[in-house]
């Protein structure tokens, strides 16, 4: 009879890759044999499988950077849509944009240090939430500059960030977003 190693691995899943990065690990490990448990908590996904003593290490496959908003961005057209002096407007400007073209927000992407809120306060004198912007959610990936905002759109009003087809981005002023 063989004796079994029981192995415990786990695998952080950036936030930005939203549920689509959540089930793309644990499709990885599905196709593990001997998987006997596996656990879903916020940022990662462990698992603990049997073994053989002889069976080489195997590492879960999964390509999560094609699920991140700066994979997800770069594999559809971006339009360029230029900013004005106000933060709303600009905002109203992508909307309109995108409902133009038929589209449906999903997402808002910025990089990690965004602009976004000093900007936004301080042409508007409102202060926005921390993770969206006008009832959208604020994706932050670490391949998109601070200054940029990028408003991923689809044909769903539900879509997932993946099932972006469009995107409408915009520079935010350097010159409006420093004290």
């Amino acid at each position: 009879m063989v004796d079994y190693i029981e192995e415990r691995k786990e695998q952080e899943v950036p936030n930005a890759s939203g549920v689509a990065g959540y089930l793309e690990v644990v499709r990885g490990v599905l196709e593990l044999p001997r998987v006997q448990e596996i656990i879903i908590r916020v940022g990662k996904v462990s698992w603990h499988r049997f073994k053989k003593p002889d069976e080489p290490e195997r590492n879960l496959e999964v390509d999560l950077e094609t699920l991140m908003p700066y994979g997800v961005i770069r594999s559809h057209d971006v339009v360029e849509v230029p900013a004005v002096d106000n933060a709303a407007a600009t905002l109203g400007l992508l909307f309109t944009k995108a409902h133009l073209d038929g589209l449906n927000p999903i997402a808002l992407v910025s990089g990690p240090g965004t602009f976004l809120h000093s900007w936004y306060r301080a042409t508007t004198s409102l202060v926005l939430p921390r993770q969206s912007a006008h009832g959208v959610d604020l994706l932050l990936d670490p391949n998109i500059g601070e200054e940029a905002l990028i408003l991923c759109t689809g044909f769903g009003k539900r879509a997932a960030l993946v099932d972006t087809v469009r995107s409408y981005k915009t520079t935010m002023p350097w010159r409006q977003t420093k004290p």
